[in-house]
């Protein structure tokens, strides 16, 4: 049995944004070359709009809506799944920017469970999003799905990677180091039983955590995870969009800008039975008015993670 993964990621929607017809299809028909699987995972790790305004989240819902309805054709009900993350361009600061300083001064007396909602309330447009795919229903920062593909179990595990964002900082500095989710949320994404397979999505890697929370995420990718899927670096080396790290398959997304006709995105096909994975990073050629193939990788997954992480 195999599954089929999509991983898109920063889109940066605006309210202008025009989604052409055409690309979804020729989005579609780059998928469909892959030959049939028994499920498809749409993964959008984060970024969906610019500004996190209502009516962009409208517009990525807009465009999900398409390439799930022409991706479903021909294949059995409920073939075709949803998962999104939010990214810091999905935050609404109401126009309003926040630099580094502003973060550290917040941050100067620890960490509350105060300071983390509200902190949340900023993703209010996005959770309201996010529940039509019935992604983050009862936990806002870490949510574990599971998605059944013939007899096996594929987990996937979403975080919230973006608390404490800078906007527009006017210093040019960046918000990295000063990311965290408590201990608790890290510990609940542990490899659930009889889970043949753990997908991690997240906008961000650990690198842009705290310490703790960066270790913390470090053990559930190295010692828990075998796909590991996140946006946000905008990587213009289209070698480097599929690695594999120690055991850890990453897929760092490229991203779709259907603004100006930029759109990569990743596809990851794989075996649950061998254990193989293919990647293919389609790039939209405008001459051609089609996805070409730029980059095919292929990996094994070795499943060498921690019994420490098991749910028993």
């Amino acid at each position: 049995m195999k599954l089929l993964v999509v991983h898109l990621s920063d889109a940066h929607f605006v309210d202008r944004t025009y989604i052409s017809d055409k690309i979804v299809e020729a989005q579609v028909r780059a998928i469909n070359s892959l030959g049939d699987h028994g499920k498809y995972a749409v993964v959008f790790s984060g970024d969906l709009s610019y500004s996190g305004n209502e009516n962009e989240l409208k517009k990525a819902g807009f465009y999900l809506g398409r390439l799930w309805k022409n991706l479903s054709k021909g294949k059995e009900k409920d073939a075709v799944s949803t998962f999104v993350v939010p990214g810091n361009h999905d935050i609404d600061f109401q126009g309003k920017n926040r630099n580094r300083t502003e973060i550290c001064e917040l941050l100067s007396e620890g960490i509350t469970p105060e300071i983390i909602n509200e902190e949340l309330t900023k993703f209010d447009n996005f959770y309201s999003f996010s529940q039509y795919y019935k992604c983050f229903l009862y936990n806002k920062l870490v949510d574990v799905k599971y998605l059944k593909v013939g007899e096996k179990t594929i987990q996937f595990n979403l975080i919230n990677s973006e608390l404490f964002s800078t906007c527009n900082d006017e210093n040019g500095d960046d918000d990295k180091g000063k990311h965290y989710l408590p201990e608790s949320e890290w510990n609940k994404l542990s490899r659930g039983k009889d889970v043949n397979l753990v997908v991690t999505v997240s906008h961000r890697g650990p690198e842009w955590f705290d310490w703790e929370s960066s270790n913390s995420f470090k053990k559930s990718l190295y010692c828990n995870t075998d796909l590991f899927l996140y946006g946000h670096e905008h990587v213009n080396d289209l070698n480097l969009s599929c690695q594999k790290d120690n055991n850890l398959i990453k897929s760092i997304a490229q991203g779709i800008n259907f603004n100006e006709k930029q759109i990569c995105f990743t596809v990851l096909s794989i075996d649950i039975e061998t254990n193989h994975v293919d990647t293919h990073l389609f790039k939209w050629d405008n001459d051609e008015n089609i996805f070409a193939k730029v980059n095919n990788e292929a990996y094994t997954l070795n499943k060498a993670y921690s019994d420490d992480y098991l749910i028993r």
